[in-house]
């Protein structure tokens, strides 16, 4: 598919390391593998464990899985070589990354001797992810930079972000001693897969491009989202720059988007990406409202049983970028949704604004509650903050319903008319993958059929319990995950009404998000 469209497909090399590539229970009921040690239980299961690579029996099978894959589609024109992602051999440092330089050394070297025509590319995760720069700066020294590249994705991780505390905060490609020096790439993740809406971090990544100017080194500018559904000016911002650093600015190139994407609403929609931009770059890769919906009630009843819980809340303020949620709403509420790609994004700013008011509200709830608890705040205040916090939830399930995009069941109602199912167990297959925690987000039925009663439930017993002066333990919440797996129909009972799809119905939800956002 990737080559009949001009695109290259590296094949992969070495160990499959990630929980997306699993041995068959064929292969280990027969070949019996031995399996590489780990430390911690990340992908423990005898499917999700490496082979032990540092025997040849082992280290020569994954050289047959990637010749089998050669064999049946086509020489590659590249190779990938993923490393160790996310994985930890040793409890030594110094050995377990010795060991890693040395088998993504050897499967280079192999890789070259088999096909010396074809670059490897090795994947940056891991680098990013535990390696420090001294590591990857002895790790490129050993490698031969006529063929290996560092494929890195990850110049637009936050300034505070460490992987783990021992690691380095912004951990990225300029400490890593490739720029001028060995062949890398440049590249922003935009999200991961629960990421799944505006949130490109563009004053970082204007920062960190200023490291590639004029550097023969880098050898390409890439981008890595896991939906194909996300963000849609992130994506216009990659394609003005992937090929040679547009020397406009952000805002200038978001004109450029504006004009070349809706006409005559140009104007209207500037003004709404203007103001959304500051509070969507409020989050990065992966959190979202279905986070904090998911996890407040508990986290709720756990505080409510220890000494003090308000200290958990004294620094959660919802910060200044939020202030212009409601201009974005009386922005959007004005604009015509004739057109495919204008109600997209008209709904896709809607439900970034809301995603971040969720989070906040939720915290401003939960720091009133306690502060009321210790005689801090008056029982009137947590009322509004939670009728405020469970009107917008109800929104935003509104908002989501709106587009088919949002909606699994009507992605399962595309794939019947495809092919039809045959797995009889399939919604149930589709929902313990699209409910898992790496993927829940801004789904339609969840908001319906989780979110909503989640949020009722905590917002109903802590305005009771404030009004009460009752601020006893607070019991465990339901497990809606749970409540959802028993149903015949997890997904199919939420479904949205596509007759509800309608210009008026999001001006409405728009003018109601416009009073929620206003209320404090």
């Amino acid at each position: 598919y990737a080559r009949d469209r001009g695109m290259i497909h590296p094949e992969k090399i070495g160990p499959m390391t990630h929980w997306f590539f699993r041995t068959p229970p064929e292969f280990l009921a027969s070949k019996k593998p031995d399996f590489m040690p780990q430390i911690d239980q990340r992908y423990s299961q005898p499917s999700g464990m490496m082979w032990d690579i540092r025997q040849k029996q082992w280290f020569d099978e994954y050289w047959n899985l990637t010749e089998g894959a050669v064999r049946a589609y086509g020489e590659p024109g590249m190779f990938f070589n993923p490393g160790f992602d996310e994985r930890t051999v040793y409890s030594n440092r110094e050995d377990n990354v010795a060991l890693k330089i040395d088998i993504i050394r050897r499967y280079n070297e192999e890789s070259h001797r088999r096909r010396p025509d074809a670059p490897v590319i090795m994947e940056g995760w891991d680098f990013f992810f535990s390696w420090k720069p001294e590591e990857m700066q002895a790790l490129v020294k050993v490698l031969d930079p006529s063929y290996s590249i560092v494929w890195d994705f990850t110049a637009d991780i936050a300034h505070d972000f460490a992987a783990y505390p021992w690691m380095p905060k912004a951990n990225v490609f300029t400490g890593w001693g490739v720029t001028n020096a060995f062949p890398y790439t440049f590249g922003i993740t935009l999200a991961h897969n629960r990421g799944m809406d505006i949130r490109g971090q563009y004053g970082t990544i204007r920062e960190r491009e200023k490291a590639v100017v004029n550097d023969p080194m880098c050898k390409g500018y890439i981008i890595w989202p896991e939906t194909s559904h996300s963000d849609i000016f992130a994506w216009r911002y990659f394609t003005d720059n992937c090929w040679r650093l547009s020397p406009k600015s952000t805002d200038e190139l978001l004109e450029d988007f504006c004009r070349d994407r809706y006409g005559a609403q140009a104007e209207v929609f500037a003004k709404a990406w203007r103001k959304l931009i500051p509070m969507s770059q409020l989050w990065s890769w992966m959190r979202n409202c279905a986070d904090m919906i998911s996890s407040a009630s508990t986290t709720a009843a756990r505080a409510s049983r220890s000494s003090r819980p308000s200290e958990r809340w004294k620094s959660c303020n919802t910060p200044p970028e939020m202030v212009a949620a409601s201009d974005v709403f009386a922005t959007l509420a004005n604009v015509d949704w004739n057109g495919e790609f204008v109600r997209r994004d008209a709904l896709d700013i809607a439900r970034t604004a809301l995603d971040r008011l969720i989070w906040y509200a939720h915290e401003e709830l939960l720091k009133s509650y306690f502060l009321c608890a210790e005689g801090k705040t008056a029982a009137s205040e947590v009322k509004s903050r939670a009728d405020r916090c469970a009107a917008l939830v109800r929104i935003f399930a509104d908002v989501l319903a709106l587009h088919s995009d949002f909606s699994l069941t009507d992605s399962l109602d595309r794939l019947e008319k495809v092919e039809h199912i045959r797995n009889p167990d399939f919604e149930h297959v589709f929902f313990e993958n699209s409910a898992c925690g790496y993927c829940l987000s801004h789904q339609a039925e969840y908001a319906r059929g989780w979110y909503v009663p989640a949020t009722t439930w905590l917002t109903d017993i802590l305005a009771a319990r404030a009004a009460a002066g009752d601020f006893s333990p607070l019991p465990s919440p339901t497990d809606y995950r749970a409540e959802l797996r028993k149903r015949t129909h997890p997904i199919r009972d939420f479904a949205p009404d596509p007759a509800r799809r309608t210009q008026e119905e999001f001006r409405r939800l728009m003018n109601d998000a416009r009073k929620a956002a206003l209320q404090d």
